[in-house]
């Protein structure tokens, strides 16, 4: 079926005031078919085309009018049933090639399968497929999820539509910060490890060297906590408690003023009085996505559409 009669079914529906589940309860069909021929990837046989026109008062000319030519409407009929064949038959191939892990499948509800049309998986009655239209997730309990080019497209089990209209971009940024902050752990934990055990050996003074100079070990948390700051652009992600604490060990270890610097922990909740402000100003001010559900000013008849702008 093509998008000019799809759209004409989605638009004919809600003037009728039916939600999918009440459509395919009239019909006798399930959700998941009135959902296909509302997003052009099945067509509705000759009975239900003549009670879709009978629910909406129409006739069939209205409903299947279109400005397609017969050639563009063949290949469109003829090219799901080839797809669909190829498809049976690598299903059948496939059965033939893990029949001997049959008795595992069954043990295992989960299945991650790749095929020439893309990805499929399905978990304990959720399944999913990645393919060049996009990804999408139906849910046993009804709702489904659909991201493609033109947005995303969410139908919750209670009926409801809902699209976002955008461009949607992933980045990679945080996993880029994450690679950066396991390197820098990594390298500055081996350091600080030689760096005590040479301070430890080498030392004059085993007492500084084996009883003091573990405080080098703090710089594995300070240095991975720095870059987590850097990452989420919080001051408060850095571990000044780990700093302030090492400073008087430190000082309180080798010079004995246990009882004098202890007002440096005052510099805690100080830092954090000071600091967290700001973090929340600076993350209140952060592009992120913004949502209207406020009505279109077109007359699409999608007035249950969400715009988005992705920043």
């Amino acid at each position: 079926m093509n998008i000019e009669i799809a759209n004409r079914l989605v638009e004919l529906r809600k003037k009728s005031g039916l939600s999918q589940e009440e459509l395919a309860a009239k019909l006798g069909l399930s959700r998941q078919a009135v959902s296909k021929w509302e997003r052009a990837e099945a067509s509705p046989d000759t009975d239900n085309l003549i009670c879709l026109a009978k629910l909406y008062g129409v006739s069939l000319d209205t409903l299947l009018d279109t400005d397609q030519s017969v050639d563009e409407i063949v290949d469109e009929q003829v090219k799901p049933e080839q797809e669909e064949k190829a498809k049976t038959e690598e299903a059948k191939t496939d059965e033939s090639a893990e029949e001997g892990k049959a008795e595992d499948k069954k043990k295992n509800k989960s299945e991650f399968r790749f095929g020439s049309d893309g990805i499929h998986f399905s978990d304990d009655g959720d399944e999913g497929s990645i393919d060049g239209d996009g990804i999408h997730v139906f849910s046993k309990d009804g709702s489904e999820v659909h991201i493609g080019s033109s947005g995303i497209h969410l139908h919750d089990k209670d009926g409801h539509d809902k699209r976002v209209h955008g461009n949607v971009h992933f980045s990679h940024r945080n996993a880029g910060w994450r690679l950066a902050q396991s390197l820098t752990s990594s390298i500055v934990s081996l350091l600080a490890i030689v760096a005590y055990l040479c301070l430890g050996l080498f030392y004059p003074d085993h007492y500084i060297g084996w009883g003091v100079c573990w405080l080098v070990l703090l710089a594995i948390p300070l240095a991975s906590s720095f870059v987590e700051a850097l990452r989420k652009r919080k001051f408060c992600a850095f571990a000044l408690p780990v700093a302030i604490a090492g400073i008087y060990i430190l000082l309180g270890m080798v010079y004995g003023l246990w009882s004098t610097t202890w007002p440096i922990f005052f510099a805690i909740p100080l830092y954090y009085i000071i600091f967290h402000p700001v973090d929340r100003a600076i993350h209140h001010h952060r592009p992120g996505i913004e949502w209207s559900t406020e009505d279109d000013d077109d007359d699409d008849c999608d007035d249950d559409v969400i715009d988005v702008d992705v920043h």
